[in-house]
């Protein structure tokens, strides 16, 4: 007796194919979801031993938070999260896993490290941690509230004078653009999603909201979590002499 041998019809292949279709529809998403997640825990790690490193150089230096920026004897200048890497010991957790590599800051000093975090630079004025008051030194004592405050989150940072602006990967909220001081004002943008950056002379950066609507943040007594940017968002407003500041990413004591 002859075996006939039988083939999938047209139909049945076209359900297997739709079959297969919708399987890919439900699982790609949980996939990327499964990554992200460990892309958010890897960034949060990142933080927390930005935090720990913040915590030892104060300890180093009677309790002085590290600056936005130092100057050695040379005019060379080294960025905040290069003070601290005699203490973090790892250039790697300067970037977020989920930064675009393309758009990370690099920094200009010999060790050239690339970063996808920034500064909480409300404290710049109040607590003079910035490069625009080099010499001066802040406690942490200082500091209003340190479990609730803020020293850096996941954004970007780009310099808009001598050369083309980039804008760092969406969704992002600007929180501040300030002229050099010798242009004689301070002048910050307001926080609105998606702003464009200006074409004058500026530092400028952005809260990137990298993970789910939120960052992750290295708070000022070494403790880092996750907070949705919206927590960041309070308007403070301060006029003195010389300046008008105006900030959206203020002391953001989170609850």
């Amino acid at each position: 007796m002859k075996k006939t041998l039988r083939g999938f019809t047209l139909i049945e292949l076209l359900v297997v194919i739709a079959i297969i279709a919708i399987l890919a529809a439900i699982l790609f998403p949980v996939f990327a979801q499964a990554k992200e997640a460990a892309k958010k825990t890897a960034c949060l790690s990142n933080t927390k031993q930005i935090g720990l490193a913040l915590m030892m150089y104060e300890q180093d230096f009677d309790d002085v938070v590290a600056p936005n920026t130092w100057f050695d004897a040379n005019g060379r200048v080294y960025t905040w999260f290069e003070l601290l890497l005699p203490y973090s010991k790892n250039k790697d957790i300067g970037v977020c896993p989920s930064a675009d590599k393309s758009t990370l800051f690099t920094s200009d000093s010999p060790l050239g490290t690339k970063q996808a975090y920034v500064l909480n630079n409300f404290y710049w004025w109040d607590n003079r941690l910035s490069i625009f008051q080099q010499g001066s030194e802040s406690s942490s004592t200082s500091i209003e509230n340190l479990t609730g405050g803020v020293y850096c989150v996941d954004g970007g940072v780009w310099t808009a004078h001598g050369g083309d602006p980039w804008t760092p990967d969406e969704p992002k909220f600007q929180y501040q653009a300030t002229l050099y001081p010798w242009a004689g004002i301070f002048n910050n943008l307001a926080a609105q999603p998606n702003v464009s950056p200006i074409t004058i002379m500026t530092f400028q950066g952005a809260i990137i909201a990298r993970h789910n609507a939120g960052t992750n943040a290295a708070f000022l007594d070494g403790h880092s979590k996750f907070v949705k940017v919206t927590e960041l968002l309070k308007k403070k407003v301060e006029t003195g002499t010389g300046y008008d500041l105006y900030t959206y990413f203020t002391k953001a004591v989170i609850q």
